[in-house]
């Protein structure tokens, strides 16, 4: 997600914008490697960064592969900021215009749709607390119209794809299907 310009120098004074949507029972994990090997991770649970009072500062130490502490410390200042209190989604979403997220690891392609999903496994009356525009779309559902109607490549990305995943193809309302990948 983010890289330092030198492996060299350990002292990088460097900020990273990280956009992100993650339930808050999600583990914030910093992994700190070369190009060979994995120094160390620090781990933080989401509702920790929430609670208090959205920022994490100090020295922390690495942690190995098996959880246990290295003589090795990160000094980082982490914080999360609510979408809804960062000016610049709203006038990108908005504006009729758009062009992507500035900064986002997948920008988005000319002639191609990117679109943004909550939860993909939310139930019909989940409202999300954010204010989007209209109901909250359902990624299955999208992804059940998409192969239906395909006429050209569909390509899904996102945090993780699990290659032996079976899709139940058909909307509530239908019969299934299934579809293995």
């Amino acid at each position: 997600m983010a890289k330092t310009t030198s492996e060299r120098n350990r002292v990088w004074n460097q900020n990273f914008q990280i956009l992100c949507a993650h339930p808050i029972d999600s583990t914030i994990t910093i992994t700190m490697k070369t190009k060979c090997s994995v120094l160390g991770k620090i781990k933080f649970e989401a509702h920790e960064l929430i609670n208090q009072t959205s920022l994490i500062n100090g020295f922390f130490p690495l942690l190995s592969e098996g959880g246990k502490p290295k003589p090795l410390h990160l000094q980082f200042i982490l914080w999360f900021k609510p979408a809804e209190l960062e000016p610049s989604w709203e006038k990108l979403i908005d504006n009729g215009d758009f062009k992507g997220l500035r900064k986002a690891t997948f920008p988005q392609r000319s002639n191609c749709n990117v679109t943004l999903y909550h939860d993909a496994h939310h139930i019909p009356s989940f409202q999300p607390p954010s204010h989007g525009h209209g109901a909250p779309r359902n990624l299955w559902e999208d992804v059940y119209k998409a192969l239906e109607e395909a006429k050209h490549l569909i390509y899904i990305a996102g945090w993780s794809l699990n290659p032996k995943m079976v899709l139940v193809i058909g909307l509530p309302q239908e019969n299934h299907y299934f579809m293995k990948f």
